[in-house]
């Protein structure tokens, strides 16, 4: 914003710099690999539609990114309709959307939580926040630390549903439900974006994040009532005190 686009590149090359400064200090990881056998895409659709509760969850995901997760679209527009589309407000509502995304970083990375609660506690954040924002986003304070509370949201609920459904696979399925999952969260957010367009262009912008809440808001009614995903045998190695499939 102060210093035009060669200062945002920069910044950008900074983090950048930053980012892999972070890493270097990292140990490197031990990977142990499975002799596995060798299976089709059928086959792991097969073992996907074994698992009642798999399917629940990647089809819930689905829809909730089609409608919900697509920030990248609503709050331009958000910004467009309600602030005369201020470029240093839409910067603010990005850093908003990080700040938010990093609490909630920290919040998976340090307390003790089941998935299952951590992830309708997220669905919940994203109506309720959605729904004051379409209420009362109008006003700058209200709108970022509402944004912050969806990227909180945001976060936490991709995480725990990619750990339910990638930890929860058998090792010879795994690559496969991950794929899944990466074409649901990727695939769908870019052709919800058209929808969401098509809504805020019809009915506004406040309509938009309406739908948005009633949608995470059904989907936290989902409830776990079949058998949960079926999880993997893991047993600790002796006298290392590291876990393996």
């Amino acid at each position: 914003m102060a210093g035009g686009a060669p200062a945002a590149f920069a910044g950008g090359l900074f983090a950048a710099v930053l980012a892999l400064a972070a890493l270097a200090p990292l140990k490197t990881v031990e990977v142990v690999e499975l002799a596995r056998p060798r299976t089709s895409f059928g086959d792991g659709l097969r073992y996907v539609h074994s698992q009642p509760a798999l399917v629940r969850e990647l089809l819930t995901f689905t829809v909730v990114s089609l409608v919900v997760l697509n920030f990248g679209t609503l709050v331009p527009l958000a910004v467009d309709a309600w602030y005369d589309n201020d470029p240093r407000v839409l910067g603010a509502a990005n850093i908003a959307l990080g700040i938010g995304a990093l609490v909630g970083g920290v919040l998976l990375a340090t307390a003790k939580a089941h998935v299952s609660r951590a992830r309708r506690a997220a669905l919940v954040g994203l109506a309720a926040a959605g729904s004051v924002l379409a209420l009362r986003g109008q006003g700058i304070v209200a709108f970022l630390i509402l944004l912050s509370i969806l990227g909180c949201a945001r976060l936490i609920y991709t995480t725990t549903v990619q750990v339910a459904v990638v930890t929860g696979t058998v090792p010879e399925h795994r690559g496969k439900v991950a794929a899944l999952y990466a074409m649901a969260f990727n695939g769908t957010t870019s052709v919800g974006s058209l929808l969401t367009a098509a809504i805020v262009a019809w009915a506004g912008v406040a309509a938009g994040l309406i739908v948005t809440a009633v949608v995470s808001a059904g989907a936290a009614l989902v409830r776990d009532k079949d058998a949960p995903i079926q999880r993997p045998a893991v047993v600790a190695e002796p006298g290392r005190g590291r876990l393996h499939q």
